[in-house]
């Protein structure tokens, strides 16, 4: 497959300069770049050398999915080109890190939790409306951009979303039907693990109670070396309870989480919207 980065000496695609390389994935690189004309720093997102093929027109669906979005806890796609035959897409710039990365320098503060969560749960109820579901809701994939004292969280990473037809069942297509496991275990609902094609909504609200377990205890719920083990423990709803790790926590914060995280998909809290609910009903207001 063609090597889609620019070259060392190349400093322009199409309409932009290239700054640097910010990320490098398995599919993917992302490079930060000044738009020519407008002199904005926007963020170019497009296929890493020896990526699939069928990685490009999902590079272009992903873009398309992201840029119908427009909510202030969403990163947006603002445009798109061709390069070499596959798609570059351009992407809101957020100076600032991933929850992840966050997370890996320590435990996030008691009175940011409910501030940073509430505004992951507001930004996936926006793409929720849009009939879309994420499929791979994880800390690497919440960007934090600072705001004074606290963050404003935005959901990132439209690669394995999929959108669902009203009036029907969710269906595998795309990618669903390309890759046999799709989405990260440790933050995986057991309804995606055993078919990632035909989940719904209620498969992100599954990984939002991974997020808010972690924000809260600070440890992975289901970190396992083995994806096996870690998809296996959550099928089954085996994990250390929130109460355990932080013996102040209220019940009823805990039971919130506890109902993300419920592998019967029936028995799980259902949206966002309930979800925000269920905080505003505890106090629990940033």
């Amino acid at each position: 497959m063609t090597q889609h980065e620019p070259k060392r000496r190349t400093t322009e695609l199409d309409r932009y300069r290239i700054l640097q390389r910010v990320y490098e994935g398995e599919y993917s690189v992302i490079f930060t770049a000044l738009h020519n004309l407008l002199g904005a720093q926007m963020a170019l997102k497009m296929l890493a050398m020896g990526a699939p093929e069928e990685m490009g027109p999902a590079l272009l669906q992903e873009g398309r999915i992201q840029s119908v979005v427009r909510h202030p806890h969403v990163l947006r796609v603002t445009d798109a080109f061709m390069l070499a035959g596959q798609p570059v897409i351009a992407m809101e710039y957020v100076k600032g890190q991933s929850l992840a990365d966050y997370l890996e320098e320590g435990s996030m503060p008691e009175e940011l939790v409910l501030s940073v969560f509430r505004g992951i749960a507001r930004g996936v109820r926006a793409i929720h409306k849009r009939g879309i579901v994420h499929r791979d809701l994880k800390p690497e994939n919440i960007l934090l951009e600072p705001n004074g004292r606290r963050f404003r969280p935005l959901v990132a990473d439209f690669g394995l979303a999929k959108i669902l037809e009203p009036g029907k069942e969710p269906t595998p297509r795309g990618l669903s039907t390309a890759f046999s496991l799709l989405g990260t275990p440790e933050y995986m609902a057991p309804e995606q693990a055993a078919d990632p094609g035909r989940v719904d909504t209620r498969a992100d609200m599954f990984s939002l109670g991974a997020i808010f377990y972690e924000l809260l205890t600070g440890e992975v719920c289901f970190e396992e070396e083995d994806d096996a083990d870690a998809m296996y423990r959550a099928a089954r709803g085996e994990y250390q309870r929130v109460q355990e790790l932080v013996p102040g926590v209220s019940p009823a914060l805990a039971g919130v989480v506890h109902e993300l995280l419920e592998p019967r998909v029936e028995r799980r809290t259902a949206t966002c919207g309930d979800l925000l609910r269920q905080l505003d009903q505890l106090g629990a207001r940033d």
